[in-house]
């Protein structure tokens, strides 16, 4: 029986140029491996198909967010007796292996592919206030 073990525990993924996948971010990622095999009996395959999963991790704090924008649809805000409301869920992540800290963030109104387009500063300072 021949066996083989990857450890990959140790091994620095980069984006490479002109490779089969160019991004390289962390998560969960899986593919499909066809190991060949020369067989020496009629009527069995030469071929298997092995699933391969793995988390691949940053040395570094990396932020996720999911999903990348949250559209809050037509809300009509300013409107006497109106008390618009809508909840869109989100999640904020650290998939590296080193603390992340949000110093800052912010919203718009306008459409993120507006080329004009602004932020408000949506960031509480430290104490709440």
């Amino acid at each position: 029986m021949l066996a083989n073990r990857w450890n990959l525990t140790n091994e620095n993924v980069k984006n490479k140029a002109n490779a089969s996948y160019g991004n390289v971010s962390p998560g969960i990622k899986t593919t499909a491996l066809t190991v060949y095999t020369t067989n020496s009996i009629p009527g069995f395959t030469n071929m298997f198909p092995i699933s391969l999963s793995g988390n691949e991790v940053s040395s570094k704090a990396y932020q996720s967010l999911t999903p990348i924008t949250v559209d809050f649809g037509g809300l009509v805000l300013g409107v006497s007796g109106e008390n618009p409301f809508s909840t869109q869920p989100f999640t904020v992540a650290n998939l590296g292996l080193q603390p992340l800290q949000t110093l800052s963030y912010g919203c718009t109104q306008n459409d993120v592919s507006d080329p004009d387009i602004t932020y408000a500063n949506a960031t509480k300072a430290a104490d709440g206030v």
